[in-house]
């Protein structure tokens, strides 16, 4: 007889993917899983080593990929409590998209360009070498950079034995905002709106107590829990 996840006390716990993108254009990804346990990420490969961990994922990888974790249940909030109490209940990690993409400071401008533009995204959190948070580049501060190189006057001929030699390409470090907001995974919602409110915000990358980045909340993420907590059905 077959037993659905409910009734086995097994709980779907989403796989979340981070892409980072580095100097050479290399891709790594990282796979990990928020522990109820420890309250915080952890790689996808503690699971198979806890007891709790009942099922991985054979295709971790895949779009929707989720681990069956048998470890009691946070605490979720009321859904008859009110807008103001369901966002304290809240953490960001629970709302933060699956996938989250991010360029090392070596990065080309061009690179940041495309991965904006190809996956809809209007900021990438900077990494360094460790995985940590260094900065965020947004699609203002690459409008801003192609602004200031195209007001640079046009190469003219200096005549024989001279030559112009194109400056070396623009690097993410160049361009990016040293100065990045960021909040803990088990931050309340709360936070997550005022933060974007006191600074115009429309993401902001979510991060472990060592400072390794896992996740980012956009504004479109918090209104599509909020048109949830007032009992609109949206689409996965």
């Amino acid at each position: 007889m077959m037993m659905s996840v409910e009734s086995t006390g097994l709980r779907q716990v989403p796989v979340r993917k981070r892409f980072l993108l580095d100097g050479a254009g290399a891709c790594a990804t990282s796979l990990t899983v928020h522990c109820a346990r420890r309250g915080h990420s952890e790689p996808l490969t503690a699971c198979g080593k806890c007891r709790f961990g009942w099922s991985v994922p054979r295709d971790p990888a895949r779009t929707g990929a989720a681990v069956e974790c048998a470890a009691p249940a946070p605490s979720t909030p009321d859904p008859r409590a009110d807008v103001r109490e369901a966002a304290l209940r809240t953490h960001i990690h629970e709302i933060a998209r699956p996938e989250t993409f991010c360029v090392r400071e070596d990065a080309s401008v061009e690179t940041a360009r495309a991965l904006l533009l190809d996956h809809n995204l209007r900021a990438l959190p900077v990494l360094d070498a460790e995985g940590r948070l260094v900065g965020i580049v947004t699609r203002s501060d690459l409008l801003r950079d192609a602004a200031d190189g195209d007001s640079s006057p046009a190469p003219r001929s200096l005549g024989p034995g001279f030559h112009v030699e194109e400056l070396a390409r623009a690097l993410v470090r160049d361009v990016m905002s040293p100065h990045a907001y960021a909040l803990p995974e088990d931050a309340p919602l709360t936070y997550a709106v005022s933060l974007m409110a006191l600074f115009g915000l429309t993401e902001v990358p979510v991060v472990t107590g060592d400072g390794v980045v896992t996740g980012v909340v956009s504004s479109g993420d918090i209104m599509r829990w909020l048109a949830t907590q007032l009992g609109y059905v949206l689409p996965p």
